[in-house]
């Protein structure tokens, strides 16, 4: 519950970290925390990580996605910090 409480506050996240902190996630053991993650992953990337690996393994999904986030990660723009919920330093 702890992780999949994380992997959701991470798809609020403006930072590239996060993107590698969800995708160093998913191999996670719990399923509903692996469904978190790959949902926060797709909110803050704007990809889908479902697409074409669905039917992976999540060390091959994992995989995949760092080859996305490798060729992508200049491309992702993130939204404006939520100053207004909580102010970051």
């Amino acid at each position: 519950m702890f992780r999949k409480n994380v992997a959701y506050a991470l798809s609020y996240s403006t930072t590239p970290e996060s993107v590698e902190a969800l995708i160093n996630s998913i191999p996670d053991k719990d399923t509903s925390g692996r469904e978190r993650i790959r949902t926060s992953l797709t909110g803050l990337t704007g990809h889908s990580v479902d697409s074409g690996v669905d039917q992976l393994s999540p060390e091959k999904t994992q995989n995949a996605c760092r080859f996305w986030w490798r060729e992508n990660k200049g491309k992702v723009r993130f939204a404006e910090r939520l100053e207004f919920v909580c102010p970051m330093k």
